[in-house]
């Protein structure tokens, strides 16, 4: 009877990563807050685009081997996603539900599904379904936290919705996506480590 094999874990990748993320959200926060978001018009536009780089800027400078091309490829993957989830499939659940509910499961679940398929096709992800999984419940639990604190941070210091919701739906998204990319297989952590 053959031993089940216990996945290698690459502590520095994660740590690195969600350490850079963690910075530049604090970071990019305070700024948008202190400046007024850059703009008088179109407030939400460059502060959510910056919320989106950072994560994939996270992605990219977390990893042993960075490139322009990953942090470019991140970039459109995050952004495409959050686009068609937050714009697409945003309106068409509200056209047919008035709850919230529908819509945080069904943009749950198509994070969960695209970022793992878009992410896994440059840097591979071996535990594809458990990272699914993972992210799903992840992203439902970040929804009940938006949801429960709504309002809070405007009413008591001004600070506007959008800030707490893409750091905690970020934060949410990347512990589990960063686990899922620095979880192997001894074999494959093996063969990784020959390769130049």
């Amino acid at each position: 009877m053959q031993s089940i094999q216990k996945p290698v874990f690459d502590k520095k990748v994660f740590i690195t990563t969600i350490t850079i993320f963690i910075v530049l959200s604090i970071a990019w926060t305070v700024l948008c807050i202190l400046t007024d978001e850059f703009t008088k018009r179109d407030k939400g536009f460059i502060s959510g685009l910056g919320f989106l780089l950072l994560f994939a800027a996270s992605l990219s400078l977390g990893q042993p081997k960075k490139s322009i091309s990953n942090f470019m490829v991140f970039s459109g993957i995050t952004i495409l996603t959050f686009v068609v989830g937050s714009f697409g499939l945003g309106p068409l659940m509200a056209s047919f539900q008035s709850s919230m509910v529908p819509y945080a499961i069904a943009n749950a679940i198509f994070v969960a599904i695209t970022m793992t398929f878009f992410v896994n096709k440059f840097i591979a992800i071996e535990y594809k379904t458990e990272t699914r999984i993972v992210i799903f419940l992840m992203l439902i639990l970040s929804y009940w936290l938006i949801d429960g604190i709504d309002g809070f941070f405007y009413l008591g210091y001004y600070i506007h919705a959008r800030f707490f919701m893409f750091n905690i739906f970020q934060f949410f998204l990347i512990l589990p996506l960063t686990l899922g990319m620095t979880l192997k297989s001894p074999a494959s952590a093996a063969a990784e480590k020959n390769i130049p």
